[in-house]
């Protein structure tokens, strides 16, 4: 053979080789970019809305004072018309007295019923929201004509308090010792790898059957008095 027909094999030979070098390559970045974002993403998403619900826990947590206030003036009144003679100039006063505090503490019962429902709607709400336009985003980074397959899931968070003493019209309100766990928000996804590429790679794709799977949590942690957005450890 000659050294032209000996180049010529070794060319044959090594283009199929070094196209499907090309073509791993490139369906590795698409996928290590595609992760990224997506990864990026969700992570913003689910500490932005963690951020909301820590607002609303501190400003549940600032009415605290003025409930113990109140419990204590409701306490004074009560014991005042306990004492007062039925009838009496002192009695009508600390009569009034309760009525005011009582109707003081049912405007206040409905502020932090407010701000419970508000941190509580968006921590049940927010993952899905995140995931649809997760969703939608990772459709943006997939190649036109590919299968789409979409599997994924989310954790709603609960924002459970413990209210002292629980029978107050106006208690206060704090977070318990699991509250981490229970306000987390996660969700995880998964996709064909083979959708982020060009037509002329998805075989290759296909027949690894290489998908891209990713998981992103946030929760709120206590970190020096105050209730933080923290973004959680994958546990996969």
């Amino acid at each position: 053979m000659s050294e032209r027909g000996m180049v010529t094999a070794g060319l044959l030979i090594l283009t199929p080789l070094a196209l499907s070098l090309i073509a791993l390559t490139m369906a590795a970045y698409l996928v290590l970019v595609a992760d990224s974002r997506s990864r990026h993403f969700c992570r913003v998403e689910l500490l932005r809305n963690q951020e909301e619900v820590a607002r609303d826990l501190k400003a549940l947590m600032d009415l605290n004072p003025r409930a113990r206030a109140l419990r204590h003036r409701r306490t004074i009144a009560r014991a005042k018309l306990a004492s007062a003679a039925a009838g009496s100039p002192a009695a009508m006063t600390a009569g009034a007295e309760l009525a005011q505090v009582e109707l003081e503490q049912k405007d206040l019962a409905s502020k932090q019923q407010s701000l419970i429902l508000r941190a509580r709607s968006r921590s049940r709400a927010a993952p899905p929201k995140v995931l649809v336009d997760l969703h939608l985003r990772v459709r943006e980074m997939q190649a036109a004509g590919a299968a789409k397959a979409w599997r994924a899931s989310a954790k709603l968070a609960s924002f459970e308090l413990i209210a002292f003493p629980p029978a107050s019209t106006t208690p206060d309100y704090y977070p318990g010792p699991g509250f981490p766990n229970g306000q987390e928000m996660s969700l995880t996804w998964s996709f064909p790898a083979e959708s982020l590429l060009p037509a002329w790679l998805r075989p290759l794709a296909a027949a690894s059957g290489l998908q891209v799977r990713a998981e992103c949590s946030a929760t709120l942690e206590k970190e020096k008095e105050k209730w933080v957005a923290k973004l959680r450890t994958a546990r996969s």
